[in-house]
């Protein structure tokens, strides 16, 4: 009987360059990500979370297009709007 074993192949090491090191050094870029969570979320608020608060707190008030003593009204609005036919 006749036994082949199989051929081991060994390959060289790759070798790090210094922009390898320098990604190593800095957390593999992850802190990048980071700021453009941060962007996100300050346009987030500022477009979206923003308007929905100022519209829910307008909504509680007699504030008119002019801008001029908005008192507060609490759920007046609301019962004028379910209240019209």
């Amino acid at each position: 009987m006749t036994t082949t074993s199989a051929e081991t192949v060994i390959r060289p090491a790759r070798v790090r360059t210094a922009a390898d090191s320098a990604v190593l050094r800095r957390g593999q870029g992850f802190q990048h990500g980071g700021w453009f969570v941060a962007l996100f979320l300050a346009l987030f608020a500022l477009f979206i979370v923003w308007p929905l608060l100022r519209g829910l707190y307008l909504s509680f008030t007699d504030a008119n297009i002019s801008g001029d003593g908005a008192r507060f009204i609490g759920l007046d609005n609301y019962r004028e709007a379910l209240d019209d036919p």
